[in-house]
């Protein structure tokens, strides 16, 4: 099979880790395939400009690293299957007090706990609601 198809194939990109890492893979392909639409979304969604470079998984141990241009970074704590603690987002804060980044607590099921411990870092939290309801307004 040709390796291009498969590389556009959203099963197959889904599909190459754990369940765990699913949504976090599927958010990447969408911007591998459409960086775009998807800098378009990650603009509405934190409300600041941004121009999409690339994506990387699993950098410096963030979920997503996303590279912008002017320098500029959007970094993901995805948090599908488990919640945030003030720990883990105090020493993600902390390795990230020197970088242009808008930090993005992601949660399935966003509690005011997690919104609090966002707030108190000055990340952004996002439910995936809020993340579905700009997906729905991308044809891709």
């Amino acid at each position: 099979m040709n390796i291009e198809l498969l590389k556009q194939s959203p099963m197959f990109n889904l599909s190459l880790s754990s369940k765990e890492l699913f949504h976090s893979n599927f958010i990447d392909w969408l911007i591998t395939i459409d960086n775009q639409s998807m800098s378009s979304l990650f603009s509405n969604l934190l409300k600041k400009d941004f121009e999409i470079l690339q994506c990387n998984r699993e950098k410096n141990n963030f979920d997503l690293y996303i590279d912008c241009s002017g320098h500029q970074q959007i970094i993901i704590e995805n948090k599908f299957k488990s919640i945030i603690t003030d720990q883990q987002l105090a020493k993600y804060s902390e390795k990230l007090k020197d970088h242009n980044s808008q930090n993005v607590l992601l949660s399935l099921n966003l509690t005011d706990y997690e919104r609090s411990l966002a707030n108190k870092y000055s990340w952004i939290a996002v439910s995936y609601t809020e993340l579905c309801d700009e997906l729905q307004k991308i044809s891709f």
